[in-house]
């Protein structure tokens, strides 16, 4: 997950180009489909504090030195 701040669109698709819009998804937008995980079919419940917590977190794994480095670099 490093870097999860710095390589959306998110999802398989590219549908949500944020990582608040991927986490609102899977509190309110998840559609109750045949193949859908039973773990996912409650939706997973985040107030606004919370989504807030993990996008932090998500932020802290951001590696500027790997982002950087001319070793790493397509060019």
């Amino acid at each position: 997950m490093r870097n999860i701040d710095v390589t959306g669109p998110y999802m398989h698709d590219g549908r949500f180009l944020t990582l608040d819009a991927v986490l609102e998804h899977y509190n309110t937008g998840v559609l109750n489909t045949q193949n859908l995980d039973p773990l996912l079919a409650k939706k997973i419940p985040m107030t606004a504090e919370e989504k807030l917590q993990i996008i932090a977190f998500l932020r802290t794994l951001t590696d500027k030195a790997f982002l950087t480095n001319p070793n790493f670099s397509a060019n």
